[in-house]
């Protein structure tokens, strides 16, 4: 159903999804299921390390919630008679799918088998055109083998040094190793049985390495095996030389974050050798940890600073081993350890939109910590990413009790060692200034941010970046409050310091937030060229997330310039960034924009939907302001209905229905006392009352809106006069529609004059929606 289906809430995509394959003939493949299976969860193959897989599940590995998720969908998908077929690849037969037919793969056909061998000697240059080597004795080998692709892998390099015949000679004593039936994957025994004749082949100095691949996932670069493994570039070498000839390993050159190169592993090795057998476990499992601390620790400088795409591209690979030195930490009882690296992996997962997993580990490292202990930096630090992640699910509420409570705890508590809680009381009161003005309550969220930027600045230069993270939070709150000119200012100030500091992802978002404030002021091709310069500095840093929300502001802009064809497509590539991120919230606002969009060009019906996709997602999310927001602009969509509509008593309907709409916003607005989003809606009641007749009601409301936006210059009293008079006129007073008209043309004038970027005293809105 293509982009029709892809703007549904996910639960819709769901059913439809079921719905296709019970109707359509279609093919669904869920590969490599193996990877679902507590067995392989934490890194490890079936019963290797009983330590870790007997380990209770975490977000480091593909839990129980999933799984039932997962089993969820296929009853769906294979209840009753669909006409689409479920095909799922796994290695062990047991699946724990009910009622799934099992066909166990057999090798290769013959001629993709020879054609296999034929490019693997190739590669290596072994000529197979000597004596010993004929078609006859390869197909014997062949047979030995399966046709197993893995194992003529393995096998292949050593056709090198020695003949088919004898390969198969040492080969069937090995797989006689491997006829136990009852094993988990009896069918292959050729490819443990092709892995074990390679590790049998290698020097004792390579076998002695082997226990130190395991604890690895996959792969890892060079350096950091090294480190582990306390070995020597010269020692090394001729190891790696050996384990490249046998295919246990290869070198990916063309992945690297610096010069050493990126090691791949072959899926056998993790049978080669396990954890337990390097000499000195304890020992071994301090310099894990400690070689992914500092891997950690490089990708964080990265992230945070001027080489955020170097950041994502470390931890794009080294994501499956810091996901079990953080395991490995905790179990141990580092708490400094874990909670620092599993810090940085929230902010590579967040970066790369994959909030859900977030907050599935926030989750879990809070769980980690102990109720009631003694605070320390990553007790807090976890109390407060835990708030943020439920701020996220529309848990205000929750999320602000929580961080007050922390600051209670750092205001009347000694931290764990004596240390000064000043930087941890800082961050603590940034945060609740955040969760304030994200939630609506804007005011309430001036008086914690300045105390955090005045606590941040006594702590000296170590934490100019924290006040320039404060200082661009205040300008957020300055700007919702409608104090722009405040609000440039402050966040100037905080761009200026990111420039200085050089991290290219903060000052993105830093210029994408002085081009919303300049939008706002209606100071448009200014606000054209720091969103270009914004995108540019995003795309450098490869963070999704902010060029998503640079994507949906430039839509904004766009909007504001009556560009509406190219802002709904901005629009709904942003929203489709989002929907890949699960962002529901960014998605949420979006849709919002979308649909509004969509009305003013006419399409009444795609406004309506995305509308009430919209309002669909705030009700989820418990966020009111999102749904005061909808509410007024679904009261502006039943104007402009009305407008089309020609019976007058159809039109009244639609009037009234605006009107109410309209309320439930004003409502929600004076509730969380928020004046300036109040002014908004007191217009637009003022419209739809002068559309009903009601002149008095609709002064009254028009009136309610000027006083709100004149005490803080806004470009938005230029529509108040305008309304007023409209009003004046149906009324009949002509004295008073003229001296409103003339301000309304001034003001116009002034605008039009600073949308150009030029002085506004050089010479001489919106339709009250979000």
């Amino acid at each position: 159903e293509g982009e029709s289906c892809s703007s549904r809430l996910a639960e819709d995509q769901w059913a439809t999804a079921v719905r296709l394959f019970h109707q359509r003939k279609v093919l669904l493949v869920w590969d490599n299921f193996e990877s679902t299976l507590p067995i392989f969860q934490n890194g490890q193959p079936p019963s290797t390390d009983k330590e870790t897989t007997d380990a209770v599940e975490s977000p480091l590995e593909f839990g129980a919630e999933e799984r039932g998720r997962l089993q969820r969908l296929y009853r769906e998908l294979t209840d009753g008679s669909p006409e689409g077929r479920l095909l799922v690849t796994c290695r062990p037969a047991n699946t724990n799918l009910p009622a799934i037919k099992e066909l166990a793969l057999e090798g290769l056909a013959r001629p993709d088998s020879l054609h296999l061998l034929a490019a693997v000697t190739g590669l290596k240059n072994i000529a197979t055109d000597r004596p010993g080597c004929d078609r006859t004795e390869i197909d014997a080998l062949l047979d030995a083998l399966d046709d197993h692709p893995l194992s003529i892998q393995l096998v292949a390099p050593h056709l090198e040094k020695m003949t088919p015949a004898r390969i198969r000679s040492e080969f069937g004593t090995l797989l006689s190793r491997f006829a136990d039936e009852n094993v988990d994957e009896p069918r292959n025994r050729s490819l443990l049985a092709s892995m074990e004749f390679s590790k049998t082949r290698l020097s004792e100095a390579a076998q002695k390495v082997l226990p130190y691949l395991a604890w690895f996932e996959g792969g890892v670069f060079e350096q950091f095996l090294l480190d582990f493994a306390e070995l020597e570039a010269g020692t090394w070498e001729p190891i790696r030389s050996e384990l490249v000839a046998t295919a246990l390993v290869s070198v990916d050159e063309d992945i690297q974050i610096s010069d050493p190169p990126y090691l791949r592993f072959h899926p056998t090795l993790r049978y080669a050798a396990t954890t337990e057998q390097v000499p000195d476990r304890e020992a071994a499992e301090r310099r894990f940890i400690g070689v992914y601390r500092s891997v950690a620790g490089a990708a964080n400088q990265a992230l945070r600073g001027n080489q955020p795409a170097n950041g994502m591209a470390l931890l794009a690979r080294e994501e499956a081993n810091l996901r079990i030195a953080i395991d490995r930490a905790f179990r141990r009882g580092d708490r400094q350890e874990g909670g620092n690296m599993a810090d940085t992996l929230r902010i590579y997962l967040e970066s790369a939109g994959r909030l859900r997993e977030r907050d599935a580990l926030v989750a879990w490292v809070r769980g980690q910590l102990s109720e009631g202990g003694e605070l320390d930096g990553v007790t807090s630090g976890s109390i407060r990413q835990h708030a943020w992640s439920l701020l996220t699910q529309g848990h205000a509420a929750e999320a602000i009790q929580m961080v007050k409570t922390l600051i209670t705890r750092l205001e009347t508590e000694d931290l764990a060692g004596g240390a000064d809680p000043t930087f941890q009381l800082a961050v603590s009161q940034a945060y609740l200034g955040r969760i304030y003005y994200t939630s609506g309550h804007n005011n309430l969220a001036l008086a914690p941010l300045q105390m955090a930027i005045t606590r941040f600045e006594q702590l000296g230069h170590d934490a100019r970046d924290n006040v320039s993270a404060t200082l661009g939070s205040l300008a957020n709150a300055y700007s919702s409050l409608g104090q722009l000119d405040r609000a440039l200012e402050v966040a100037e100030r905080g761009l200026a310091i990111r420039q200085e500091l050089g991290n290219q992802r903060e000052i993105a978002t830093g210029l994408g937030r002085t081009a919303q404030i300049l939008m706002a002021k209606q100071r448009y091709s200014e606000a054209d060229a720091r969103y270009t310069e914004a995108f540019e500095a995003a795309e450098a840093a490869g963070d999704l997330g902010v060029q998503g929300s640079l994507l949906q502001h430039q839509g904004s802009l766009q909007d504001e310039m009556g560009n509406l064809d190219r802002s709904i497509e901005l629009y709904k590539e942003a929203i489709t960034l989002f929907q890949r991120a699960t962002n529901r919230g960014a998605e949420m606002r979006t849709c919002n924009q979308l649909a509004t969009a969509e009305r003013a060009l006419g399409h009444l019906d795609a406004a309506e939907a995305w509308y009430a996709r919209s309002r669909e997602l705030a009700k989820q999310l418990n966020d009111k302001p999102q749904l005061a927001v909808v509410a007024q602009n679904t009261g502006i969509l039943y104007q402009t209905q009305a407008e089309n509509e020609g019976d007058p008593v159809k039109q009244a309907v639609l009037l009234s229905r605006g009107v109410d709409s309209v309320e439930e916003s004003l409502d929600i607005k004076l509730d969380m006392e928020n004046q300036l989003a109040a002014a908004a809606s007191y217009g637009q009641l003022g419209i739809l009352q002068r559309m009903l007749g009601n002149l008095g009601l609709a002064e009254e409301n028009a009136r309610m809106s000027l006083g709100i936006y004149e005490s803080l210059d806004l470009p938005n009293v230029s529509l108040n006069y305008r309304d007023l008079a409209e009003i004046a006129r149906q009324r009949g007073d002509q004295e008073a529609a003229a001296q409103w008209q003339a301000k309304y043309e001034a003001k116009e004038a002034e605008l039009e004059r600073l949308r150009r970027g030029q002085d506004p005293d050089s010479e001489a809105g919106e339709e009250a929606e979000q």
